[in-house]
């Protein structure tokens, strides 16, 4: 009896824009889809990520701010009876900003 190896399939995606002036208001988006299928599991997921960075608070001041969304959804693929994750679908959503001065 011999080791048996199995190939995961695997793929990705991914992609970048922006829009603004750096010492203006600028906005960033991201995007990355992974997707993987092996031998007892496999898994398709989204993310997004948005980021609005710095923007002046006060001409005379040194104080900036920034708000960011992530967004990623996951597909659990099932191939083998014997090994099962649940929920099969399931989205994890982080929201986030900061102040500094």
């Amino acid at each position: 009896m011999g080791l048996k190896t199995y190939r995961a399939e695997t793929s990705s995606e991914d992609g970048a824009a922006s829009f603004g002036e750096a010492s203006d208001f600028q906005l960033q988006a991201y995007y990355d889809r992974t997707y993987r299928l092996g031998a007892q599991l496999g898994e398709t997921r989204n993310t997004f990520i948005s980021i609005s960075p710095p923007i002046e608070a006060l001409p005379r001041q040194d104080i900036i701010w920034g708000l960011g969304a992530r967004w990623s959804a996951s597909d659990f693929i099932q191939t083998v009876a014997t090994v099962d994750f649940l929920p099969h679908h399931q989205s994890d959503n982080i929201y986030s900003a900061f102040v500094a001065g």
